[in-house]
């Protein structure tokens, strides 16, 4: 599984690699997180070929082509241990500025810890990073926010010897944009040449969360309706197994950057749910009102629109033409429009209906809680598109205090990724 899950969660774009001796490679590269970017470079010649991974030691550097990303190989101080990483290159002038993220390691919720690296002309490197932002309660239950701003000193500091940056430092935020502006402010500001600095330009990753539609129809199978007004007794003895057709709507949600083969999905979906049982039982017999009461037949009737509601994870190996994928979570199933109805005949008397029961009940709103498991596979098409089989199976519950037996049913899909 660990090897299905290495392959399956690549997500190569075009880009190039420069070695030690600063040659260029043109291929793919796994385009993943800024923290996983920052540990190794996945590349590939061609998208058929196989994989190479280049620790920070190995390789100069990397950059995406289309993203803009550019990352190189720097020894970087944090906590007093120095390591080797991928730096994202973002400036490079009079001062060079970088970038780089990883879980703080001194952070007891494991955050994330951004550092901004300044390298100037001697080529000494000066982090500077942000606290998280927190509430503080005082001795005597007194509540504040508390924000860090220990990292406008420190720019301050770094940029001395301008004064006109080291006055806008105070307003500086801790993002890409103001620190970029800063740094590109004291280029322009202390260069003696007239050359501009350069910066290598990061395309928004408009496509951090990949957002996918589907519409898809089907048949589910369940041995039960989901009733209000039978009993017990009726469950025992009028079961009946019963298809009915739906229609849905599927949202993906996922992040390619970070593992490109699992995603979370909405599922909305209407049955069209209707039965009907006539059963006759002429030697039923039983008290009633102190006789013999003889159950000569019973009606049902069952119809309604149900709204199903699904929310799950879903896993696809993206390796194989066709795509397999195991997908699990919870679901409410609500009734819309619910019509039902249960009739029992008793007789004291063979040929004279001496008495009988009606029970009839309308309702509007029904609601189910329960989960669901499936498996299935997509056939890709063009353009990101496909057309995908499913194969689910759910059971549904009821803590609503509405009279009911689980449910188990299976549900078999067809549908296309628009």
């Amino acid at each position: 599984m660990l090897a299905l899950t290495v392959h399956a969660q690549s997500n190569y774009k075009p880009g190039y690699i420069i070695t030690n001796s600063h040659d260029t490679m043109i291929g793919w590269i796994d385009y993943r997180t800024d923290r996983m970017n920052a540990l190794h470079c996945h590349f590939k010649a061609d998208l058929t070929g196989n994989e190479q991974i280049f620790l920070p030691d190995q390789i100069f550097g990397y950059r995406f082509s289309e993203a803009g990303k550019f990352y190189v190989s720097k020894t970087i101080v944090i906590d007093g241990k120095p390591r080797n990483v991928f730096l994202e290159y973002l400036i490079q002038g009079i001062m060079n500025l970088y970038f780089y993220t990883t879980n703080a390691e001194k952070n007891e919720d494991c955050s994330i810890s951004n550092h901004y690296f300044f390298e100037n002309q001697k080529g000494e490197m000066i982090s500077v990073t942000k606290a998280q932002d927190k509430i503080i309660t005082d001795s005597k239950g007194i509540s504040a926010y508390w924000e860090d701003q220990k990292y406008k000193g420190l720019i301050r500091y770094i940029f001395n010897d301008c004064e006109p940056v080291k006055q806008k430092a105070w307003k500086a935020e801790f993002t890409h944009k103001s620190i970029i502006s800063l740094t590109k402010d004291y280029h322009n500001l202390t260069c003696t040449t007239g050359q501009k600095c350069i910066e290598f330009e990061t395309t928004p990753d408009s496509q951090y969360i990949k957002t996918k539609f589907s519409v898809y129809a089907g048949v589910e199978n369940e041995a039960y309706a989901p009733s209000i007004i039978l009993d017990d007794y009726f469950y025992n003895h009028f079961i009946q197994v019963n298809n009915s057709p739906f229609i849905g709507a599927e949202i993906g949600f996922s992040i390619p950057r970070w593992k490109k083969s699992l995603s979370l999905q909405t599922d909305f979906s209407l049955t069209r749910q209707h039965r009907e049982i006539d059963r006759h039982y002429p030697d039923y017999t039983e008290k009633y009102d102190n006789t013999s009461a003889y159950c000569d037949h019973f009606d049902y009737y069952y119809d309604a629109i149900r709204l199903g509601l699904n929310l799950g994870v879903r896993y696809t190996y993206q390796k194989w033409k066709l795509q397999p994928s195991l997908e699990a979570g919870v679901l409410f199933n609500y009734g819309l429009n619910i019509s039902e109805r249960a009739t029992e005949y008793y007789y004291t008397d063979i040929s004279k209906i001496e008495h009988f029961t009606w029970r009839d009940k309308e309702a509007i709103f029904h609601g189910t809680p329960g989960h669901y498991i499936g498996i299935g596979f997509d056939c890709p098409l063009k353009n990101d598109h496909a057309v995908f089989f499913r194969i689910n199976r759910e059971r549904r519950n009821n803590f609503l205090g509405i009279r009911e037996y689980d449910m188990i049913t299976w549900k078999i899909k067809l549908g296309y990724t628009l």
